[in-house]
């Protein structure tokens, strides 16, 4: 009987985890869409002609940072927690750098969702951008202004 009981303990101890586990990226996913909800404002307004941060642009923003600070915080992540932070501490005047903004912050959130991801810019100056290495299926890069 002993084993059994062990074993039960074990299965609803995962279950458990599992669980927490879903919930904590369900949160986290919820930060995402308010990101993204303030990222499409940002690039709507800017489609309209405006250049300069709004008001409401910033009140939506400030919302989702605010969300994504929390997160971090309860996620215990010192890097997230920095990362966000940083960003958060900056008072963007231009819309496409309130963008930018918003997906480092995104960025940061993501890396809690799913850590050890592969980032895009992890590279150095000279080497190609993440993707893009010429593995024969690419057509090769041409000066701008040679003939083809």
């Amino acid at each position: 009987m002993h084993l059994l009981q062990t074993t039960a303990r074990d299965v609803h101890r995962a279950r458990r985890n599992h669980h927490l586990k879903l919930a904590a990226r369900s949160r986290l996913r919820n930060v995402v869409v308010r990101i993204d909800r303030a990222i499409v404002d940002c690039e709507e307004t800017h489609l309209l002609g405006y250049k300069r941060v709004t008001p409401e642009l910033q009140v939506g923003a400030r919302a989702a940072i605010n969300c994504a600070e929390r997160a971090a915080a309860v996620s215990g992540d010192q890097h997230a927690i920095c990362r966000v932070a940083r960003n958060a501490a900056r008072t963007p005047r231009k819309i496409s750098d309130l963008m930018d903004q918003l997906w480092e912050i995104e960025d940061a959130v993501f890396d809690l969702m799913i850590p050890g991801r592969p980032h895009e810019y992890d590279h150095d100056e000279d080497d190609e951008p993440y993707g893009m290495e010429d593995d024969g299926y690419l057509p090769a890069r041409r000066p701008v202004g040679s003939a083809a």
